[in-house]
C-alpha cells in the first residue's frame, strides 16, 4: 500500500477516563491537508501527533479505541450519540476500527462471584456498551426508547425505563469528574479510586483537586479560574466546578432513585446479571456523590486560600465529611462485587482501604495554611504524542 500521501494522526481522548477510556480516536490525515477540526457538541481534546499507519490510499480511518471502564458497566447513549454524529463528515472519514488501548478485554478479573466454570468473557459483561457504540454508529437516528426495548427485553419483568435511567445515570460519573479534573492517561488519572500510576500510594487529594486543571476544550474552569473570576465579580466564562458538583449530585441521586426502584422489581430472566448491572450504577452513584462534595470542598479551600476566612475552611471540612460517608457507601458496595486489583498503568488499587485517604482529605483541610495552592504545577501537561 502507498503510504507517502499519509502525514500524521489525531489523537482525541473523550472525558470518559484518562488511559481506560471508552473510546479514543485517531484519524488519518493527508500528508498536505489539516486534520479534520472537531466540532459540535463533544468537548474537544488536545491534538496528538503520532506515527503514520498503513490505511487505504487516500482515505481517511477513523480508529474509535474502545477501552472499556475498567470494573464499571457503561450505558449512556446520549454520550455515545454525540460522540458519533461528531466524527469528520463522509468527506473525510473513510471507516473506523474498535479496539483498546492498556487494557485487553479477555475474560473478567474482578467478579468475586463469576460464577460456576471459566470467567465470562469481558465482552459478554459490557455487551450493552459495545452495542451502543455498534448501533449508534451505524444509525445515529436511533432514539432513546429503542434502547429502553433493548433492555426491556434483556430484562423482562422490571421497568425498563429505570434500567436505563440508573444506567444512564451513573455512567456520568466519569465523564463530569474528567471534565473538571483532567488527566489525559490513566497513570496520570484513574478516576475509579482518585488515584494516579502508583495505585493506592498516589491518592489525589483534595488539595490536589484544588491545583488541577479541566479537560482542554471542555469550557470548564478550574478552581483558579473560577476563584479569579468570583473574587474580580466578573462573568463566568465557562462551566464552574460548582456546576460540575451540582451535576454530579444531580446523576449520583438519579442512578440511586432508578436503583432503588428496580430493586422492588422483579426479572423474569437474567436477574444474576440485572442484580450486578444495578450494583455498577449505585457504586457509580456514591461516586458521583463523593466526588460532588469533594469538588465542593477544593472550592472552598481555594477562596480561604486567599482570604483567610475560618468560615470557608469550616464549610470544606463540611463537605469532606459528606464526601467519606458517600465513599464509605461506594466502596462497601464496590468491593461487595469487586475485587481489589492490580491494573497495567493505575498500579494496585484497593478501594476500602483507599477510605483512610479520603478521611485523610478532612485533615488536609483541617491543617491548611493560606497561600498553598500553587499557580504552576508540574506535570499537568498534556502527554507528548507518540514517536515525538
Amino acid at each position: 500500500m502507498n503510504t507517502t500521501n499519509l502525514h500524521f494522526l489525531n489523537v482525541r481522548r473523550v472525558g470518559l477516563m484518562a488511559g481506560a477510556l471508552l473510546l479514543i480516536t485517531l484519524t488519518a490525515c493527508r500528508r498536505d491537508q489539516p486534520p479534520p477540526p472537531v466540532t459540535g457538541g463533544l468537548p474537544p481534546s488536545p491534538v496528538l501527533v503520532a506515527q503514520p499507519v498503513i490505511v487505504v490510499p487516500d482515505d481517511y480511518v477513523y480508529y474509535p479505541d474502545y477501552g472499556v471502564y475498567y470494573t464499571f458497566r457503561f450505558g449512556d447513549p446520549d454520550y455515545m450519540r454525540d460522540y458519533v454524529v461528531n466524527m469528520p463528515p463522509a468527506d473525510q472519514l473513510g471507516g473506523f476500527y474498535m479496539g483498546s488501548d492498556g487494557y485487553c478485554p479477555g475474560r473478567d478479573f474482578l467478579d468475586r462471584e463469576p460464577g460456576p466454570g471459566p470467567r465470562p468473557p469481558v465482552i459478554e459483561k459490557q455487551w450493552y456498551s459495545f452495542m451502543l457504540l455498534g448501533r449508534l454508529s451505524y444509525d445515529p437516528t436511533l432514539s432513546d426508547a429503542h434502547f429502553e426495548r433493548v433492555l426491556g427485553a434483556r430484562f423482562p419483568g422490571v421497568a425498563a425505563q429505570d434500567v436505563y435511567r440508573a444506567l444512564q445515570a451513573g455512567s456520568q460519573t466519569m465523564p463530569l469528574t474528567t471534565r473538571f479534573f483532567w488527566g489525559d492517561i490513566d497513570i496520570k488519572w484513574f478516576p475509579e479510586g482518585s488515584v494516579q500510576g502508583s495505585g493506592n500510594k498516589g491518592y489525589l487529594s483534595v488539595l490536589d483537586f484544588a491545583e488541577g486543571v479541566t479537560m482542554p476544550g471542555s469550557n470548564v474552569l478550574n478552581i483558579r479560574q473560577w476563584r479569579a473570576s468570583l473574587l474580580a465579580k466578573r462573568p463566568m466564562n465557562g462551566t464552574t466546578p460548582l456546576q460540575i458538583a451540582d451535576a454530579l449530585t444531580g446523576a449520583g441521586h438519579e442512578a440511586l432513585q432508578a436503583v432503588s426502584a428496580l430493586r422492588a422489581q422483579t426479572p423474569r430472566a437474567n436477574a444474576d446479571e440485572l442484580r450486578k448491572t444495578l450494583v455498577d450504577c449505585e457504586a457509580l452513584g456514591w461516586l458521583a456523590l463523593s466526588y460532588a462534595e469533594k469538588i465542593r470542598a477544593a472550592c472552598d479551600l481555594g477562596l480561604f486560600d486567599l482570604s483567610h476566612d475560618d468560615g470557608e475552611q469550616a464549610s470544606a471540612v463540611r463537605h469532606l465529611g459528606v464526601a467519606l460517608d458517600a465513599w464509605k457507601h461506594y466502596a462497601t458496595v464496590r468491593d461487595g462485587q469487586y475485587l481489589p486489583a492490580l491494573y497495567g498503568r493505575a498500579g494496585y488499587v484497593n478501594i476500602t482501604e483507599l477510605t483512610s485517604k479520603v478521611a485523610g482529605d478532612i485533615e488536609i483541610a483541617r491543617n491548611w495554611k493560606p497561600n498553598s495552592i500553587r499557580a504552576v504545577v508540574p506535570g499537568q501537561n498534556t502527554e507528548a504524542g507518540f514517536g515525538q
